[in-house]
């Protein structure tokens, strides 16, 4: 399951659906990282994340986020008064590694675009 930057070759990938775990990549010609992301304690966190901007999409104050319980990834979605939305994504590699990373890139998708957003990440969770 792809999103993909209305204005760059940024791109979030979801994939690698495996019971509690899926995989969260991230990707441009600058930069790139993937992790294996729990949702045990909220498995429909990134469905109702989306479902909820696209209800939205006229825009919303502050921002909508999701974050696994390990705190290795989040996804933050800010509107702005142009009808294009933020996405903001922190994807870490830092308990207890003795050499921790972390990624954070920002890119934006259209309003209009939010509600086959949703129903794709609705498909690919299978919720």
């Amino acid at each position: 399951m792809l999103i993909e930057s209305s204005n760059s070759d940024s791109r979030l990938e979801f994939g690698e659906l495996d019971g509690d775990y899926f995989r969260a990549s991230l990707y441009s010609d600058s930069h790139a990282a993937n992790i294996r992301v729990s949702t045990h304690t909220d498995p429909y966190g990134v469905v109702r994340l989306f479902k909820e901007a696209a209800s939205d999409w006229r825009g919303w104050p502050g921002e909508k986020c999701w974050e696994s319980l390990e705190g290795d990834f989040r996804i933050e979605l800010r509107s702005g008064s142009t009808g294009h939305i933020r996405l903001r994504i922190l994807i870490a590699h830092d308990c207890g590694n003795p050499d921790p990373w972390r990624l954070n890139a920002e890119f934006g998708i259209e309003a209009g675009q939010l509600e086959s957003v949703a129903l794709n990440v609705e498909r690919f969770f299978g919720k």
